[in-house]
């Protein structure tokens, strides 16, 4: 939280609490009106702290604070943009020196994918381009052979995307530059990495305004071990937002022996009922599904552990549970 007792009277700018990155990211601007009125506001995340007496503020001080606010909005907007400018003009550079990355880097044979365009720095690190929707290049992701990964600071990152193949009819969205070269080799499909789960949604919007017409599918990170599933959590929310298909549900009613047709129009009419809040489940996504069989028949209440039709169908179950990477029945 805040500490007042660092502020005078006047307007700083400091390290934001919640979504701080270093003491030099200085997203929260703080007005100090006087001993006992203050207020801080983050610009990128939104929280909002307030230190006040009893004593309401004036229409003149509610002005004045206005003003000021608005002035640091302003302030921030136009650093993050220099920033951001900086950085996009030193990525053209860095990548412009860089060398076509070759199938034998230690990152790549780890994974057992192909370059496909990527760039190698002093022959150690990758350099993967970080695009616009128009192709403008505004930053670089670089990874080490031992697969550390970096983005370049001050450089945007929300709506960017890395791009494997060109789309036609299908889009695939992933996370990671393995994970996204892995689908394309495998399926053919047209894939942009995003780099990380909290860039799913802006990409993945900013991809339905210029594609209005494709099907956009969504790879999830299963991030079972990890609380909250992040990873999961942001596909889901992606798929809803642009009418895009899970690829993790996909991918696991094909295992569960839907042809992919079939395994397509499931999935797509789970993307309707997440958007609405529907909460019932199928059990072609539950855990418990092994075959044709309920293995949880008698919790669930069905009389019999052979589910046959009821497999596809929308229904409110107590031993539902999803299945995700650690199921694969």
């Amino acid at each position: 939280m805040i500490d007042w007792t660092d502020f005078a009277p006047g307007d700083y700018r400091t390290t934001c609490p919640q979504c701080g990155r270093s003491p030099r990211d200085k997203t929260v601007g703080v007005t100090i009106m006087s001993d006992d009125h203050g207020v801080a506001h983050c610009f990128r995340c939104g929280f909002v702290e307030s230190r006040r007496n009893e004593r309401e503020l004036t229409p003149a001080e509610r002005a004045a604070y206005a003003r000021r606010m608005d002035a640091l909005r302003k302030q921030h907007d136009a650093e993050q943009r220099k920033r951001h400018a900086d950085a996009a003009a030193a990525a053209a550079v860095r990548r412009a020196a860089a060398k076509p990355a070759g199938d034998d880097h230690p990152y790549l044979t780890a994974k057992n994918v192909k370059p496909h365009g990527l760039r190698t720095e002093g022959a150690h690190s990758l350099l993967v381009p970080m695009r616009d929707t128009e192709g403008h290049l505004h930053n670089l992701q670089t990874i080490a052979p031992d697969g550390t990964k970096r983005f370049m600071p001050g450089g945007r990152v929300s709506g960017l995307y890395f791009a494997i193949g060109t789309p036609s009819g299908k889009l695939v969205i992933a996370e990671g530059y393995a994970t996204g070269a892995t689908i394309h080799e495998q399926t053919g499909h047209a894939v942009a990495v995003t780099f990380n789960c909290g860039n799913l949604l802006p990409v993945a919007k900013a991809l339905r305004a210029k594609f209005p017409c494709l099907t956009l599918i969504i790879a999830a990170d299963d991030d079972w071990r990890t609380e909250g599933n992040p990873g999961l959590t942001a596909a889901r929310a992606a798929a809803a937002a642009v009418g895009g298909l899970l690829y993790a549900r996909f991918e696991l009613f094909r295992r569960r022996g839907r042809s992919a047709d079939l395994a397509e129009s499931v999935a797509d009419k789970l993307v309707l009922r997440d958007r609405e809040g529907d909460d019932r489940g199928l059990c072609l996504e539950c855990q418990h599904l092994n075959g044709r069989r309920c293995m949880a028949w008698q919790q669930a209440g069905i009389g019999d552990p052979a589910v046959g039709d009821l497999r596809t169908k929308l229904q409110r179950c107590d031993a539902f549970e999803p299945a995700g990477a650690r199921h694969e029945t």
